[in-house]
């Protein structure tokens, strides 16, 4: 049967039975088939019998959306003015040269191993493995090499390696360096630790994240640093990672 690590609290799991795991309740729900999980029902019976936990429930699932859409939005925005920058060099670059059409080197050029367009699709498919959380042997795939070839036949698809080693480095830096930018120009900044869990509880991560008002008084935060937590999340272990650094 699926399991929903955020109705662990309240309900107990079995092979053909789920039972609510709240005082003087006998309430148990009985699944057709092994492979659904029974959301709505489980829901309505919190809501009816027990309020105020369903009330913990709401509260803690508005916590998780809206962490889920500060990442989101930080991690377009950081990419987003990484790319603003590199479209602007582009369009300044091109303006210059408008006067007069490219030679036929020249455009060949900017298709070599070092080319500008070369560049320009090797910054955009790493971007593409990081904010789609895909695997680097996706740029292995026959499906994707296909693709780029229509799109483009001069371009020549970089190894896994060149991602892996090169342009993921490359990635990290450039996002560092906006993180600094930002974080130094703010004239106060607000520090939180925390710890997150995955929703099957196989690894939680310990963070810090830092909160501040940009220059147009609009709120951002960012994370620092971020280490793994293993076994129970006790004070002394959380405040041995935290002296780590």
């Amino acid at each position: 049967m699926a399991n929903n690590s955020k109705y662990n609290n309240y309900f107990k799991f079995e092979k053909n039975k789920i039972s609510c795991n709240q005082e003087h309740c006998d309430y148990f729900y009985a699944p057709k088939n092994q492979y659904g999980f029974p959301t709505t029902s489980l829901r309505k019976h919190l809501e009816r019998r027990h309020p105020s936990v369903f009330s913990e429930l709401l509260q803690f699932e508005k916590s998780e959306k809206e962490m889920d859409d500060g990442k989101e939005k930080l991690k377009q925005t950081s990419l987003k003015r990484i790319f603003s920058v590199s479209a602007g060099s582009a369009s300044t670059s091109q303006g210059m040269t408008s006067t007069k059409q490219p030679k036929i080197e020249e455009s060949f050029k900017q298709w070599t191993a070092d080319g500008e367009m070369t560049k320009k699709v090797d910054k955009a498919v790493i971007s593409l493995i990081c904010t789609a959380g895909l695997p680097f042997s996706f740029v292995e795939e026959p499906g994707f090499k296909n693709l780029l070839h229509i799109l483009q036949p001069q371009y020549k698809i970089r190894s896994r390696k060149f991602f892996v080693y090169e342009s993921l480095p490359n990635m990290y830096e450039d996002m560092v360096g906006v993180v600094k930018k930002d974080v130094f120009s703010a004239p106060f900044v607000s520090l939180c630790i925390d710890s997150w869990s995955s929703e099957e509880s196989t690894h939680s991560l310990l963070g810090v994240t830092c909160h501040f008002l940009k220059e147009n008084f609009e709120p951002n935060h960012v994370l620092l640093a971020a280490s793994p937590i293993k076994g129970s999340h006790t004070g002394d272990k959380i405040a041995s990672l935290v002296a780590k650094g």
